[in-house]
């Protein structure tokens, strides 16, 4: 009876460690995104000669990482034996994923000419 209790409290630990996990995840994803998008911006607003802002190209390189390691925990998550995303989830993150490279090409292709 006390194992059995026990097993219970270390299924219901682990499965707190991994919602947060899980939430962690989720926030370097999105904060990712944003400091990508964010310095992307930055590098097209200052490249058009429109503006006389600076280029923030450590805000392309921070999001790429911060994305990286999200890539990295998912898939130590899914190693562990977490449940897979959703479909929901996966559209809203290729769709951000692809907002990302659509903007960096642009910014990068405009730091290049």
């Amino acid at each position: 009876m006390a194992e059995a209790l026990l097993s219970e409290q270390l299924r219901d630990q682990l499965d707190e460690v991994q919602q947060r996990q899980r939430r962690g995840l989720a926030l370097f994803f999105w904060v990712g995104v944003v400091v990508f998008l964010i310095g992307a911006g930055s590098v097209m607003r200052a490249a058009s000669g429109e503006g006389q802002g600076s280029a923030w190209i450590g805000g392309m390189i921070g999001g790429v990482l911060l994305l990286m390691r999200s890539a990295i925990s998912y898939a130590a998550l899914r190693r562990s034996g977490d449940a897979a995303l959703s479909n929901a989830t996966w559209v809203m993150a290729m769709l951000a994923l692809l907002a990302v490279f659509a903007t960096g090409t642009i910014a990068m292709t405009i730091i290049l000419l």
